[in-house]
């Protein structure tokens, strides 16, 4: 799977809970307790711009303690080819 796709997670079982601004609804939350990814520069990118936005709303005290937003965010702005998993 990662010979074609950079990083690759399920969709989240539910409706989009924390809107995330400049990022369409038809870009579903995840379920970001298995992740699959590729090691490569753009992944590392990825990863940091993910604790970037992520300390950003901590700072900002918004979306709480919760990391998909960010992980939405992050990835809907990042160039990584995506494939969705399987919920089981």
């Amino acid at each position: 799977m990662l010979k074609y796709f950079d990083i690759a997670v399920s969709n989240a079982p539910n409706i989009i809970v924390f809107q995330v601004v400049n990022v369409p609804n038809s870009l579903p939350e995840t379920n970001i307790g298995v992740i699959l990814f590729k090691h490569s520069q753009s992944a590392n990118i990825f990863f940091q711009e993910w604790l970037n936005i992520y300390n950003k709303d901590m700072n900002k005290q918004t979306n709480s303690s919760h990391a998909k937003p960010a992980f939405r965010e992050a990835l809907y702005h990042s160039n990584l080819r995506i494939a969705t998993l399987t919920p089981e």
